[in-house]
């Protein structure tokens, strides 16, 4: 036989080979994906005994997904046998949900536990995120995946399919004994993920594994299951908790009781459903001193009903957490346009002119910030574009120097001097606006 450690360049000028007898070149990534396109078995061998590239790419394809489109899998075993990496050809072979091939490469014993991704996902975990069809996760059990191999989080993948709200694939998984008692790195219970999850399916699934679970275990931020419900406003599953004597007056570790998280939540029949079970609107705030008003100003999606909702139970616009910062301050901070909820609390008599600790106003926070669209609204509202804050900084100071967002930053400085924002006043170092920018 020829020797196998030819130069490079032989490669590059010997035409493909077809037997394994004849190959007088040194392997390079075309010549192994040549064999295995051409299914040829002793070819790849020699290659391998050369320690060929055998987990080499082409257009996103890996050699075993070229492989595994041959009937015969005898190139995919000898791949195997090799060490090819299978996790991108698991990853690849589910995502596009091709059966036959991924079947063929569990018959080829491929190790179905490995872990892929800086995740740490199971060919299980990444079915069950992709939404696989329950003939992927049965296949997947079949080959005895272990339904215990945790990804980064913690998270099994009864935990994972729980999560994405996939009840077939739960059941599937319940049936074939994944733990139920399992939890994540945070703690969080297969109950607690589940009252997050929109509809009540998931929850009620979940609940009925265990109906004699503690519903007021923690997880590591000291959240109940009310809580995590509470948090995601969802009021079907609230309600069930209550009905089973869920405790309304816990608090997490940051001293956010449920009524307080579904205040976040922006959704009105929360709260509404804990109030009709006792819980009082008054008084209530986080270990920050956010109050009910304050921790609706920190919701994500719309929330101006639940704003007009609290100030209906006399909930002031003026409350402040132990920052000085009231509802429209948190409010500025999150939102870059003007919102239904801002616009509420400017015509509730909100101050617009109120500093926090550190004597930032709010037309201070939308100047650093370029929230234009806000800027404008507050000097409609006769906010003061000429207050100084704790570190004599103006606002037109703070839009032209300090801007966290330059693209809008000549425009926020306009809006200011065309409001009248003193380019001459003094501020720290007792220098002018004008000479601290030019």
């Amino acid at each position: 036989m020829s020797s196998l450690t030819s130069p490079l360049s032989d490669v590059q000028s010997t035409p493909p080979v077809h037997d394994a007898g004849d190959l007088i070149i040194t392997p390079d990534d075309a010549v192994v994906w040549d064999a295995v396109k051409n299914n040829q078995l002793e070819v790849l061998k020699e290659l391998i005994h050369v320690k060929a590239n055998i987990d080499a790419m082409n257009e996103g394809k890996t050699l075993l997904e070229e492989a595994l489109s041959h009937p015969d899998l005898a190139v995919v075993r000898l791949l195997l046998d090799a060490k090819a990496d299978t996790r991108s050809c698991f990853t690849r072979l589910i995502h596009f949900s091709n059966g036959d091939a991924l079947k063929a490469l569990i018959v080829s014993n491929a190790d179905v536990n490995i872990v892929v991704g800086c995740r740490n996902y199971s060919p299980l975990h990444y079915a069950v995120l992709e939404g696989e069809s329950a003939a992927t996760v049965l296949m997947l059990l079949e080959a005895r995946a272990d339904l215990e191999i945790r990804n980064i989080f913690g998270d099994t993948a009864l935990a994972t399919a729980v999560v994405t709200c996939e009840p077939e694939t739960v059941k599937l998984l319940i049936d074939a004994n994944a733990s139920i008692e399992a939890v994540n790195d945070k703690r969080e219970t297969m109950l607690m993920m589940a009252a997050r999850v929109r509809g009540f399916e998931m929850f009620k699934l979940m609940f009925d594994q265990n109906p004699n679970i503690d519903l007021e275990m923690r997880d590591s931020a000291g959240n109940s299951v009310l809580c995590h419900a509470a948090d995601a406003g969802h009021v079907e599953v609230m309600s069930f908790l209550l009905s089973a004597k869920a405790s309304i007056d816990v608090r997490n570790n940051e001293g956010q009781s449920p009524l307080w998280l579904a205040a976040r939540s922006g959704v009105v029949d929360a709260v509404q459903v804990l109030v009709d079970t006792g819980a009082s609107l008054a008084g209530t705030c986080d270990n920050n001193g956010n109050t009910l008003i304050c921790a609706a100003s920190q919701a994500k999606g719309k929330h101006e009903a639940m704003l007009r909702y609290l100030l209906s139970a006399n909930a002031s616009v003026h409350e402040t957490n132990h920052f000085g910062q009231g509802p429209l301050f948190l409010e500025i901070e999150r939102h870059s346009r003007v919102t239904g909820a801002i616009q509420c609390l400017i015509a509730a008599g909100a101050q617009v002119n109120k500093p926090d600790k550190d004597g930032n106003t709010p037309v201070m926070v939308a100047a650093r910030m370029a929230h234009v669209d806000v800027l404008e609204e507050l000097i409609k509202a006769k906010a003061n574009v000429n207050a100084l804050n704790n570190n004599k900084e103006s606002p037109l100071l703070l839009a032209t120097k300090y801007s966290i967002w330059p693209g809008l930053r000549e425009e926020a400085t306009q809006l200011l001097l065309d409001a009248k924002a003193d380019v001459d006043m003094r501020v720290f170092y007792d220098k002018t606006v004008l000479s601290c920018v030019v």
